[in-house]
């Protein structure tokens, strides 16, 4: 699994690619390969990871340190760096996810990160798996998992 991720002090948004060259497809299921669940949650969790090492450095979007950031700003990763994910909430997996490229969003609430995987619009995310987040983006940090794409997976990580 590779992301690339856009940045915003209480949302990080971007693109995770789950390699079909990758082994683990061969066995799971053999001609027709499916993303187990748990790579998934792993993949928001590893990502949780990186944005809160990323605001405990003081490297983050905008700059700040931890404890600079408002409270009422984000009760999850930014204010807890490298903390171990304590509990995962009501993943729901709407429907198989193949390999390949999709767009996510994690946002910091009073019940931890919540997180969603969305297939992304035709021709936004290529073999790289780079998507239209980042300065070339023109839709802003959301721009491959916005709303209005239904989450193929939903769930709450809480720290």
């Amino acid at each position: 699994m590779t992301a690339t991720a856009d940045t915003h002090p209480t949302v990080r948004s971007g693109v995770f690619r789950f390699d079909p060259a990758h082994p683990l497809f061969v066995d799971h299921f053999p001609g027709a390969p499916v993303v187990p669940g748990s790579c998934i949650v792993q993949a928001f969790a590893d990502e949780a990871s990186r944005w809160a090492r990323e605001h405990a450095r003081g490297d983050g979007p905008d700059g700040r340190l931890p404890e600079e950031t408002p409270h009422e700003a984000c009760a999850a990763p930014a204010l807890h760096p490298v903390r171990p994910v304590r509990e995962m909430r009501g993943f729901r997996f709407r429907r198989f996810v193949t390999p390949g490229d999709y767009g996510f969003r994690m946002e910091c609430t009073r019940d931890g990160l919540r997180c969603s995987l969305h297939a992304l619009p035709h021709g936004h995310a290529g073999a790289a798996g780079h998507g239209t987040n980042g300065p070339e983006a023109s839709g802003g940090p959301d721009a491959t998992a916005g709303p209005a794409l239904a989450p193929l997976v939903t769930g709450v990580l809480a720290w």
